[in-house]
């Protein structure tokens, strides 16, 4: 097994809300890209179900690059995403931090890599630092809601 020590989001640029599976992403990266396999470690789908894609023993392929311990995950859409999606994003960005000690300083977009920029990549539309707060933010709410229910 890799030890990452950072993780990327992307979202797999399809029409949002449109439900696509790891299946479909595999024979693109396949087929189209000439990947060996799926780029991503995980998919989430339309509703919120987090899949396996390439196996965490292997090396990614998807920021070119910068793909050596990066841990990718990719969610449904473009720019616009469900609540369900957001919680299942928000519950597996904090496992990975757990199992591999990833800090939130290494969680990355991968519109903010210079590889992404060169190929007019805007992924997955929203940046670093809109992630980082609502992480902060969605990590507020879960204390606040379990010190209430305490």
């Amino acid at each position: 097994m890799i030890k990452f020590d950072k993780m990327t989001i992307h979202c797999s640029a399809t029409k949002n809300g449109l439900n696509i599976s790891v299946e479909a992403i595999r024979k693109y990266h396949v087929d189209v890209r000439g990947f060996l396999d799926i780029g991503y470690h995980y998919v989430i789908d339309a509703y919120g179900n987090v899949h396996t894609g390439r196996s965490i023993a292997k090396q990614g392929a998807h920021v070119e690059g910068h793909n050596e311990n990066n841990l990718g995950i990719c969610i449904p859409g473009t720019d616009q995403f469900s609540s369900v999606v957001w919680n299942s994003l928000y519950s597996l960005i904090k496992a990975c931090q757990i199992k591999w000690n990833i800090p939130e300083s290494a969680i990355f977009c991968h519109n903010e890599f210079d590889s992404a920029i060169k190929q007019g990549k805007t992924c997955p539309g929203f940046k670093k630092e809109v992630l980082a707060s609502w992480l902060k933010e969605k990590d507020r709410s879960l204390i606040k809601e379990h010190l209430l229910e305490g």
